[in-house]
């Protein structure tokens, strides 16, 4: 079982407020692994930042997860990447954010893009209400 299937649990409980479910798609190639009211996550998880603070690496990052997340960003859903750094860190990427940056940016960089991160493990609340707040971000620009 990987990490990322180890937290979907959690994330799903966390954000039950949001009616999330953990999503097992074959079919579809980088469907993301939890669907909420408002919109996609993709979970990804990593052992611990990299020495010498370089770029923040998620090789099961694949192709078809970032063109998928770009492409339903880019249509105007809502779609982001919480990403989950050692066993207490937390941050949410929207996935332009992710796009553009995870695999290039260092953890410092990532942290500063992020729409909302934790070190103390996850807060469900502070979750929810970042994830509120994006959805709130992107229907008022569409207005």
């Amino acid at each position: 079982m990987s990490k990322e299937h180890g937290m979907r649990k959690d994330v799903v409980l966390a954000l039950r407020g949001l009616g999330a479910v953990s999503v097992e798609n074959g079919c579809g190639a980088g469907t993301p692994d939890i669907n909420h009211t408002m919109g996609w996550i993709e979970l990804k998880s990593l052992a611990r930042v990299p020495p010498k603070g370089g770029p923040l690496r998620v090789p099961h990052f694949t192709p078809q997860q970032r063109a998928w997340l770009f492409k339903r960003d880019k249509m105007g859903g809502l779609a982001q990447v919480l990403l989950k750094v050692g066993k207490h860190d937390w941050m949410l990427l929207s996935a332009t954010t992710a796009f553009q940056m995870l695999g290039r940016a260092t953890y410092l960089e990532l942290l500063a893009a992020a729409d909302w991160a934790s070190s103390d493990g996850l807060d469900g609340p502070g979750l929810e209400g970042a994830i509120r707040r994006s959805w709130e971000r992107l229907c008022s620009s569409k207005t």
